[in-house]
Formats: structure tokens, sequence, C-alpha cells
């Protein structure tokens, strides 16, 4: 039973860790995408 414990605690702390990351990536690739259209608007500006 501690083991199980034990599993479960480590499954759902990888999980965190995981989502973590994901959400780091996406705010990433969508802050690179607002700097593209940001760029672009200006290089039409200017």
């Amino acid at each position: 039973m501690v083991a199980m414990n034990q599993a479960t605690d480590n499954a759902n702390a990888m999980v965190d860790d995981l989502t973590l990351l994901m959400n780091k990536m996406r705010q990433e690739m969508i802050t690179n995408e607002l700097l593209d259209i940001v760029g672009g608007v200006s290089a039409l500006e200017g």
C-alpha cells in the first residue's frame, strides 16, 4: 500500500512537471507568433 501511494505521488509530480513544461513551451510559441505579427506590422508601416 505504501509503494502504491508513493507511485501515485510520483506520477502526480511527473504530470505536474510535464504540464508546467508544456505550458511554458506553448507560451513561448505564442510570444514568438506575436513578435512575428508585430514585426510584420512594423515592416509594413516603416
